[in-house]
């Protein structure tokens, strides 16, 4: 799990809480303001998903050298 995901989840989380507090209120602005929060956490945490599946994809390819799958050069991914 990368720190977009993490940040993500927890943006989702505040967004449902928002939310919910705004329905029991009965504020509007509230409720808006939490759904927006949730989205914002879902689109956060699916750029952590893809991030993390990017560097899956580069970690585990084979890099070609003189025509042969060379397995012992992988880059070291962190971020």
């Amino acid at each position: 799990m990368n720190k977009n995901r993490i940040v993500g989840s927890g943006k989702q989380v505040k967004g449902s809480i928002k939310e919910a507090v705004g329905k029991l209120v009965g504020d509007t602005k509230l409720q808006a303001d939490g759904k927006a929060d949730q989205l914002e956490g879902q689109v956060q945490d699916m750029v952590g998903t893809v991030k993390e599946t990017v560097d899956k994809v580069v970690a585990d390819a084979d890099f070609q050298v003189d025509g042969k799958a060379d397995r012992r050069q992988r880059p070291a991914v962190k971020r």
